[in-house]
């Protein structure tokens, strides 16, 4: 009877314990940590699990999302029933993009779910932030590539420039001495007090 006791006593302690570790529900940074983990696995099952149903735009999440690098959360930001929180995305690419956006979050049924349609647009292909990160990719290369060929162009105009105010040199400095020599003989008729002669 003393043993089935102690029996009785260790199964309701451990029951316990695993109730109240169940009933604890995830802060949203740790629901961040974990939906953003799934992203970046391209794991659709753990994101469905952690995101609101109501929320998908795609009956498969992982669809155009771009390939993910690292990620960093920051502070949350909690109001009521709602929660943000600071998040900063590395694409991974050849020149890696940093893509700083919020993790939106809301509470449904006690548990922290993402709001995946106001989450993941920024990082998907019609996503504006995206959009703009490739047309400014696309001009910068497209800038470089031009100047790359200008450049040779640009090069012989200079030495041009250069060459011909070398050849220009000779003539300039032969004019400034005659009118150097003019002013000082308009000078000297000046101080003998006669008007300069007109030419």
């Amino acid at each position: 009877m003393h043993v089935t006791n102690k029996i009785k006593a260790i199964f309701w302690f451990t029951l316990a314990l695993q109730l109240s570790g169940c009933a604890t529900p995830l802060s949203p940074i740790e629901v961040s940590e974990q939906f953003w983990r799934a992203v970046q696995n391209k794991d659709a099952v753990t994101i469905q699990k952690l995101a609101v149903s109501s929320s998908f735009t795609a009956a498969k999440p992982v669809e155009g999302l771009p390939p993910i690098e690292n990620f960093t959360l920051g502070r949350t930001i909690i109001d009521g029933k709602q929660a943000t929180v600071e998040t900063t995305i590395i694409l991974r690419s050849d020149k890696p993009h940093t893509i700083p956006l919020e993790t939106k979050l809301i509470q449904e049924k006690g548990q922290w779910k993402v709001v995946y349609g106001d989450t993941i647009p920024p990082l998907t292909d019609g996503g504006p932030l995206s959009e703009a990160l490739g047309n400014i990719k696309e001009l910068l290369n497209k800038s470089a590539e031009e100047l790359q060929r200008a450049l040779p162009a640009i090069q012989r105009e200079l030495k041009g420039i250069e060459e011909g105010l070398r050849e220009q040199l000779p003539e300039l400095r032969k004019h400034m001495e005659g009118v150097a020599k003019e002013v000082e003989k308009i000078l000297k008729q000046l101080e003998k007090g006669s008007e300069p002669e007109a030419e």
